[in-house]
């Protein structure tokens, strides 16, 4: 069985590790806020779409 890996949609040189609850952009470790669960930018508009 292989594996897949998802390049992140804001650095396309890693590997997206999570997904923001806010947009669904896959990103990796440096563009994923842990504390909102948010990607780097949701977090930082703090855009939400509720």
């Amino acid at each position: 069985m292989a594996d897949i890996f998802v390049l992140c949609d804001y650095n396309d040189n890693k590997f997206a590790k999570h997904i923001c609850k806010n947009c669904g952009k896959r990103v990796c470790d440096d563009h994923f806020d842990t504390k909102s669960g948010w990607c780097t930018a949701c977090a930082k508009g703090r855009k939400g779409k509720r």
